[in-house]
């Protein structure tokens, strides 16, 4: 990644927080066996998503003034999480008289 400011990432795709959305989302598809779609030196997941960022290989499909309107699918999976990670509720305890 040496040589690629984040101010060039960021013209790229049009602010942090959407080169951060982005490059988590090609992070785990290499994570999950996805090919690279640029050749670079390095095997780390997060410098060959940056890599496709910069060399516009992958696009942001957000809404320009909202990108939460293109997530919603991930907040309901967040929310399935979530829901799966609580604490199971307390059983009230009978004694025995």
């Amino acid at each position: 990644m040496s040589g690629l400011s984040l101010n060039e990432l960021f013209s790229k795709v049009g602010n942090r927080h959407q080169v951060v959305l982005l490059a988590s989302r090609k992070v785990r598809e290499l994570g999950g066996g996805a090919k690279p779609l640029v050749r670079i030196d390095s095997k780390n997941l997060v410098n060959i998503a940056l890599a496709e960022i910069a060399a516009g290989k992958i696009k942001t499909s957000f809404s320009a003034g909202d990108p939460s309107k293109e997530h919603s699918g991930d907040r309901e999976e967040e929310k399935r999480n979530q829901e799966d990670n609580r604490a199971p509720q307390e059983q009230p305890v009978r004694l025995k008289s």
